[in-house]
């Protein structure tokens, strides 16, 4: 990725979406796939999970990284339209198109992912009033923790948490029932 703070090799975000990757794999480990191809898309992750009620559903999850301060593409919300339609032609059971994301999210964009149906998941709460999970920066065991709770909560699916690699008993979050 090149940045447009002067044209530098920049492997952050790619890091970061290998970083996320793990730690929902690792939250999931019975039910999560990686890179799954749809049609013209390829979902970086594939959740097959179970709600309170017992329902199955699958999440489809699209991650877009980069530059925190830049806002999301605006074109973010038709190419998850396209890619939230090939994962239902795909998937048997209901989905949940989710976008994870570290970039600034403007209200428009907001507005229309939400009324799509895409849950979102913020990465940074660098904009005032935002929800989401601190996790740049600093990059650290406890963020990560986090995670996989907060996809499970978004998602509505009961999580059996299982340690991130790298993490202690002492630095786990109380397990909840989502």
């Amino acid at each position: 990725m090149f940045s447009k703070k002067g044209f530098f090799w920049n492997p952050g975000p790619s890091e970061l979406q290998s970083e996320v990757t793990n730690v929902l794999v690792q939250s999931f480990p019975e039910h999560c796939q990686v890179e799954v191809p749809l049609r013209q898309y390829v979902a970086d992750l594939v959740v097959d999970g179970k709600t309170e009620a017992g329902s199955s559903q699958v999440a489809v999850v699209e991650m877009k990284m980069g530059d925190p301060e830049l806002l999301l593409p605006s074109s973010t919300p038709s190419q998850i339209r396209d890619f939230a339609a090939e994962a239902r032609a795909k998937f048997k059971s209901p989905i949940i198109p989710v976008l994870v994301t570290n970039y600034r999210l403007p209200d428009a964009l907001r507005q229309d992912l939400k009324q799509d149906g895409v849950k979102v998941l913020l990465l940074s709460d660098t904009q005032p009033g935002e929800e989401g999970i601190r996790v740049l920066p600093p990059r650290s065991p406890e963020t990560f923790a986090k995670l996989g709770s907060e996809f499970a909560k978004l998602v509505g699916f009961e999580v059996k948490r299982t340690l991130p690699q790298g993490l202690t008993a002492s630095s786990e979050p109380p397990t909840a029932r989502v």
